[in-house]
């Protein structure tokens, strides 16, 4: 599995950092300064408005019997995008050294539509949904590129959440955006209040309650055997 997903991980890391260059790059033609060229190539993947777009085709190792993406490919593409994602917005290498890592610690899927078949082009809208002191909620959209007719429904969504690790050890989120994003206060603060979205919001409390009845149940199992 590494021999194949690990130069996928790279390759998606090395597409975000120059997607970052070509996205100041732009800004900069704009004439605008230093400054508020970076914090609007940060500000990418931070808002529904502004997310961040992976795109893909179906691969050899992504369709099932059906030539459809696999359902277990959506997770793997996912990881890609968040990769991709991460380069974007900020240099990997500082937070490898640092050993900052963001670690999966829940998911939710919901498959809406078949993407196919093979070699078919997708994408995947990403953005930071929600945080508080200690998770983070990404929020993913597949959908396949918009078409004539400007149609770009969704076709799964899933909702990740994370912990972020540094050194070994659980920090709040809003430390690690602030340190290696170096996202300004107004946006982190956007992210805490979910924007504003009381759907999203549901979308998160239901995910809690779910892990807590998760969680509850493995303790129950986990019982059995002591």
């Amino acid at each position: 599995m590494g021999i194949v997903h690990i130069p996928r991980v790279v390759a998606s890391c090395v597409k975000g950092a120059y997607a970052r260059r070509a996205a100041a790059a732009a800004v900069a033609a704009t004439g605008t300064n230093g400054t508020k060229q970076d914090d609007l190539v940060r500000t990418i993947g931070t808002s529904p408005d502004n997310p961040h777009v992976y795109r893909a085709r179906v691969g050899l190792f992504d369709v099932d019997a059906f030539n459809h993406l696999n359902h277990a490919s959506y997770l793997v593409h996912a990881e890609l995008a968040r990769w991709e994602w991460s380069a974007t917005v900020a240099p990997i290498l500082p937070m490898v050294k640092e050993q900052a890592l963001i670690l999966v610690t829940g998911a939710a899927i919901r498959y809406r539509r078949e993407i196919g078949p093979f070699l078919n082009t997708f994408e995947i809208h990403t953005h930071l949904a929600s945080m508080d002191e200690r998770n983070l909620w990404a929020y993913h959209t597949f959908r396949y590129p918009k078409d004539h007719n400007n149609n770009s429904k969704i076709l799964a969504q899933l909702l990740v959440q994370a912990a972020v690790v540094h050194k070994g050890k659980v920090i709040n989120p809003q430390e690690f955006l602030q340190k290696f994003l170096h996202l300004d206060p107004s946006v982190i603060k956007d992210i805490q209040s979910s924007h504003g979205n009381d759907l999203f919001h549901k979308k998160r409390t239901t995910f809690g309650d779910l892990e807590s009845l998760l969680r509850a149940s493995a303790a129950e199992d986990d019982a059995t055997f002591s």
